[in-house]
């Protein structure tokens, strides 16, 4: 009998550490917004609480939901975490990352005094432009001179700032 509760406890102590999770993509990007729910909780005890730690932010309601929206602000690695009323925790570790910027067209092709009109991918903040005018993710150039010349724009969104040139 007392092996058979031995191993009864111990397959309950594997149960309670392993069956709390947290299911949800463990990577992103800023401006992104990601969902993350109970994963094999059972029961419920309570009350359920979620939290994200640093670069974001959780849509609606923090409390006695099985889903929530994590929309994410901060380049970096953050937690979303969540506590039920048993005491019982699962949490799971994001890689945010900044999202890449592209310049179209890549390689462009101008005779002098041809203006080119240049577009930055969406999603940015803000964008500067070097070699080029514009304040937008649109910018436009007008080659003066033969030879190569450079554009660049630097995107920023959050904690991120991001440079693209052709």
């Amino acid at each position: 009998m007392k092996y058979l509760f031995t191993l009864f406890f111990s397959l309950l102590v594997f149960f309670q550490v392993t069956a709390q999770h947290i299911n949800g993509s463990s990577t992103a990007n800023v401006g992104e917004c990601s969902l993350y729910s109970l994963g094999n909780w059972g029961d419920v005890c309570v009350t359920v609480d979620w939290s994200v730690s640093g670069g974001g932010s959780i849509s609606g309601s923090t409390s006695n939901t099985p889903v929530v929206e994590v929309c994410w602000t901060q380049a970096g690695t953050h937690t979303v975490s969540v506590y039920d009323g048993c005491g019982r925790t699962a949490s799971i570790d994001v890689l945010v990352s900044c999202p890449a910027i592209t310049i179209t067209p890549s390689t462009p092709a101008a005779c002098i005094g041809e203006e080119v009109t240049f577009t930055a991918s969406s999603g940015y903040d803000s964008y500067v432009w070097s070699g080029a005018n514009g304040s937008s993710n649109t910018a436009t150039f007008t080659p003066t001179s033969a030879g190569s010349h450079t554009v660049s724009v630097t995107g920023t969104k959050g904690n991120c700032t991001v440079t693209e040139s052709i």
